[in-house]
């Protein structure tokens, strides 16, 4: 019974390297989203996804400047 206990035991330090995973986890998720969002929006709608260079003329940013 004893042995149950002294596996069960997560220590201050334990915790801590647990929150910081599922919250760098949750970020990492995030940040996913966001940089592929447009792709996963044309992918839910049956939509092709914008080229990148007709966003780049619409902002007027394009390389040919």
């Amino acid at each position: 019974m004893q042995l149950l206990l002294i596996l069960g035991y997560l220590d201050p330090g334990t915790g801590s390297v647990i929150i910081q995973a599922v919250v760098g986890t949750l970020l990492g998720g995030l940040l996913i989203i966001k940089l592929y969002w447009r792709r996963i929006i044309a992918f839910l709608t049956g939509k092709k996804p914008p080229a990148k260079d007709a966003r780049n003329a619409k902002d007027g940013n394009s390389p040919d400047k």
